[in-house]
């Protein structure tokens, strides 16, 4: 099929405006929150951009407004199992999972497995979070399994989520993983208001 008749098919479906807008910022990897990029140095720098770099591997999360990341790094049923054998799997508890994340992000101190409020923030961002997850699988992106979005009370041995409960293992190995999320930049307000106008305040979000 020749380039001029793609480009009749695709003019014979009378794309409106902003279908068109949505599928070139899909192949141009722009997205509608912006992602945030980890490059070790003396310190982590975090870069944020709302266009998908080429330096891929130092993609590290999204950022859901001016001061919360969801990391695209979440706790799996692997992760589970390479902390637990399977006569203990039902004495995992959210301080054995914290100290989990602790250890895997620990040059982000606020870093912490989902709690309720980040899984509501989650639902409050819906189609933004969405079609930024979508960008980034077309592109090839490892994403979380995330089919149902849990979050673990502090002291439980369940992972919950909107329809009830399970035990962290069976929640990891049959509905989901557990996301992670952390605070961008607590200690710096002067970027957090720069990341708020330039992301958020302008679109309202």
């Amino acid at each position: 099929m020749t380039q001029e008749e793609k480009f009749a098919i695709w003019d014979a479906t009378h794309p409106e405006v902003k279908e068109v807008r949505k599928y070139l910022d899909r192949l141009c990897g722009k997205t509608p929150l912006p992602l945030v990029y980890l490059y070790p140095k003396e310190h982590y720098s975090r870069v944020v951009t709302d266009v998908l770099s080429e330096e891929k591997d130092h993609l590290a999360g999204i950022l859901l407004n001016e001061n919360t990341v969801l990391y695209l790094k979440a706790f799996t049923k692997k992760d589970f199992k390479s902390l637990f054998d399977k006569d203990s799997v039902d004495n995992a508890t959210e301080q054995c999972i914290s100290a989990w994340v602790k250890s895997q992000f620990s040059t982000l101190p606020n870093a912490r497995a989902a709690a309720k409020q980040d899984i509501e923030l989650l639902y409050r961002k819906g189609e933004s979070v969405l079609t930024t997850m979508e960008i980034l699988d077309y592109h090839g992106i490892k994403l979380p399994r995330w089919k149902y979005l849990g979050w673990l009370n502090k002291g439980s041995y369940e992972i919950e989520d909107s329809e009830g409960s399970a035990r962290i293992y069976y929640f990891l190995e049959g509905y989901g993983d557990l996301l992670v999320f952390s605070d961008y930049s607590a200690d710096d307000e002067l970027l957090k208001e720069s990341i708020r106008q330039q992301y958020f305040q302008s679109a309202g979000q």
